[in-house]
């Protein structure tokens, strides 16, 4: 592959579509069915009893079938790594929400193939950040069915390549619905193609058509359980609709079908049952029993199903060798005859192609590592306050959890100077340290984890929060998608540094209510001109009065009110710069600020209607 930094993301959506006409080989279709928060143990091929999945059984027995496949430990980096083939680490990506931008040099699958002469699809949960330049459609795909804003299990809000439209049904239908318009529209082209199906299930919080649920529950499930698994009965359901739509339309045989799950297993239900699960009901749900959950990289945190069928093409059957997401995207290049000479420009990948492992059962294992991070609970890095890290090369390797995962063995480096290493062959629950009884091993996965670490620090990607652009001349006539995400809008949840008592949730920041209360933001302005600067958020009348600085020219507010803050216009040149909010005063309360809007003078943005 090339390895260079990668040209801007619209350089590549001008591209040829002829290159497939060039090869003498077909491209197969590619589908990629991804559910999410659905561990190895959540399924009925991998042998828990309770888990109702015939279609995906029926898949898992027709595809390869890899028994020892690692995801990153929350859906936001797993995805970062299926997209770009790199660590989540070095993409940017640290965790998700605010954490979870990808950086903008990173180049995506649907990048690659649409060079390959591919049509592209996403449907389904995005997860990658919500700012304009993140959207689906701004990093390859063609078109799309794109989720967010929570997790809306029924009547979804979409952002329909630019739209948004709010569906009405079940969100797992909805989706499966969607990839059958698509795939029956390409059924009548030339053209090879690639869809994902992102499905939000079985994500909590649990709940599913009761047609589902209600039965189970009758059985003796409890009422988080029968929603649960009333969930993964549902989704594979819909998944079946779609596969034996590739039956009908005669597309079986010349498709990849992928399947996997974006992290492992976790016991939080919110709503279904009101607490999350333990005791008889975790066990149930880790039938595998493995230790850990999501968001940790302990191995019921990361170890998830992952199929790949092609008929007359992969052979069916367990593979024993070891598969990480890194490796999805060199794969899908390799089963898609993808030659390095048209592929875009890219920074090296960390992952490696199964292709060899998928065509031949017995192909030798390739000996290599993955490197993880927690992105929550112990051993996580501490961010402060909330979910800043202000200067990650102030962090300490031995306060961190980090790990390095290969073919057969896992080593653990945990705080305070402790470590573990375990057989994964013969202990894939990681029950016994075996660090003693191989000492070389040991200490050659510990040098390899430490340096890994001090790669991703010295490289400047890791653990720092994501500028936001200004003025990108590929906004202009962009319709304003996600109301609270409008082009040329700094989310508050993304500031570089805080300080005093501003904190730093999900939703935005907090505080502002003493003097010298701040917050700064970093800036990457595309166009030069006057901008009319404005905030939003609650109690603005009530915290300490407001000041904006950004790059170096120094705003007061012009009109106040409960919900807003009007700036007035400011004139910006080229450049990357800081915004700055600081409280000039003690405030009587503290406020919250969810956004602040710097948009070209006289542009206010276009607010989509909703198709019901």
């Amino acid at each position: 592959m090339k390895i260079a930094k990668l040209f801007y993301a619209a350089t590549v959506l001008s591209l040829a579509v002829g290159v497939q006409a060039q090869d003498a080989m077909p491209r197969p279709n590619i589908l990629v069915i991804m559910s999410d928060d659905q561990g190895a143990g959540d399924v009925g091929f991998n042998g828990n009893p309770w888990a109702r999945t015939p279609v995906l059984d029926k898949l898992a027995f027709q595809s390869a079938q890899f028994s020892n496949f690692i995801a990153d430990p929350a859906c936001t980096p797993s995805r970062a790594s299926f997209l770009t083939g790199r660590n989540y680490n070095s993409t940017g990506v640290w965790g998700v929400g605010p954490r979870g931008y990808i950086r903008r040099d990173e180049t995506f699958l649907p990048e690659y193939l649409r060079r390959a002469g591919y049509h592209t699809a996403h449907f389904g949960k995005w997860g990658e950040g919500w700012t304009p330049d993140q959207r689906t459609y701004m990093r390859g795909y063609e078109e799309a069915g794109a989720l967010g804003g929570g997790y809306q299990h029924v009547d979804p809000w979409f952002d329909m390549t630019g739209t948004l439209v709010q569906k009405k049904g079940w969100t797992v239908d909805l989706l499966a619905d969607m990839t059958i318009d698509f795939i029956r529209r390409q059924s009548k082209s030339n053209q090879p193609w690639y869809a994902i199906t992102a499905y939000i299930s079985p994500h909590s919080p649990w709940e599913c058509d009761p047609k589902y649920s209600d039965p189970l529950e009758k059985e003796g499930y409890s009422k988080a359980l029968a929603a649960f698994y009333g969930m993964v009965l549902q989704m594979d359901t819909a998944t079946g609709r779609i596969l034996d739509e590739l039956e009908r339309l005669g597309l079986s045989e010349n498709t990849v079908v992928i399947f996997v799950s974006d992290n492992g297993a976790t016991p939080h239900c919110e709503r279904a049952g009101g607490t999350p699960v333990d005791g008889e009901d975790w066990a149930r749900r880790n039938a595998l029993h493995l230790r850990g959950q999501k968001s940790q990289v302990w191995e019921n945190g990361i170890h998830v199903p992952f199929c790949v069928r092609w008929p007359g093409h992969v052979p069916a059957g367990v593979r024993q060798q070891f598969g990480s997401f890194e490796d999805i995207l060199p794969t899908i290049l390799d089963l898609a005859n993808v030659p390095d000479s048209i592929v875009p420009e890219h920074l090296p990948l960390d992952g490696v192609s199964l292709k060899p492992v998928l065509l031949n059962p017995a192909a030798p294992e390739k000996d290599r590592f993955y490197f993880r991070i927690p992105v929550a609970m112990e051993g996580a890095p501490p961010s402060y306050p909330g979910l800043i890290i202000e200067d990650p090369t102030q962090l300490r390797y031995d306060q961190i959890h980090t790990c390095v995962y290969g073919p057969r063995f896992k080593y653990h480096s945990l705080p305070q100077g402790k470590e573990a290493l375990y057989d994964m062959e013969k202990d894939p629950g990681e029950t016994s340290d075996v660090s003693a009884e191989y000492p070389e091993i040991t200490r050659e996965m510990a040098q390899n984890c430490r340096a890994e670490w001090d790669r991703l620090i010295k490289s400047g990607r890791g653990f720092w929060m994501p500028s936001i652009l200004v003025g990108d001349p590929r906004y202009e006539g962009m319709k304003r998608c996600w109301a609270h995400l409008p082009p040329d809008v700094v989310p508050c949840n993304t500031a570089q540094k805080v300080t005093g008592t501003v904190r730093c949730p999900f939703e935005g920041l907090k505080g502002f209510s003493k003097a010298g209360d701040s917050a700064t933001f970093a800036l990457d302005v595309r166009t030069a001109g006057t901008y009319e600067v404005a905030m939003t958020g609650d109690k603005l009348d009530q915290c300490g009065p407001l000041a904006l600085e950004i790059g170096g020219t120094k705003l007061v507010p012009k009109k106040v009110s409960e919900k807003e803050i009007n700036f007035g216009t400011v004139d910006l040149p080229v450049g990357t710069m800081d915004l700055d909010v600081a409280a000039k005063a003690d405030g009587a309360a503290p406020g919250f600020i969810k956004e602040i809007s710097i948009l070209p003078h006289g542009n206010q943005g276009v607010v989509n209607g909703t198709d019901k």
